[in-house]
Parts: C-alpha cells; structure tokens; sequence
C-alpha cells in the first residue's frame, strides 16, 4: 500500500515493509507518480489531482468526500 500525495502534514504511522508513506520518501519523482497510479490495482481518492491516470487504465477507484459539480 502507498499513499501518495505532494503535501501531507504529518507521516502515518504504520509499521509495515509493505507501507510506503510516499509524501515522506526520499526517493519521490514525477515519473513515479505516473507509474504508481498505471498499476495500482484500486485507487481511494478524494477526486482531485493525479488519480486520473488510473482512469486511462481502467483501474477501479473509490471517491471520499468528493463533490461531483
């Protein structure tokens, strides 16, 4: 599991080798973005920013607190 995001406030706190907190990498690129949310297998989104891309693919997202206009 990874969350994704440019600006997060505080880490989350789990403890797990399968966690990646991605906002507080080191290693953050653009082009990992992209590649995260081409082979994601689900998305959770609040419907706004990169999660996009995974429409393109065709990947299922779930949409919190989201707005539709």
């Amino acid at each position: 599991m990874i969350s994704t995001g440019t600006f997060a406030k505080k880490k989350i706190d789990i403890n797990s080798k399968n966690f990646v907190d991605y906002p507080f990498s080191a290693n953050k690129n653009p082009l990992i973005d992209i590649w995260i949310f081409a082979n994601c297998d689900l998305v959770i989104t609040t419907g706004s920013g990169i999660y996009e891309i995974s429409s393109a693919y065709k990947i299922p997202k779930i949409n919190v607190n989201y707005l539709p206009l």
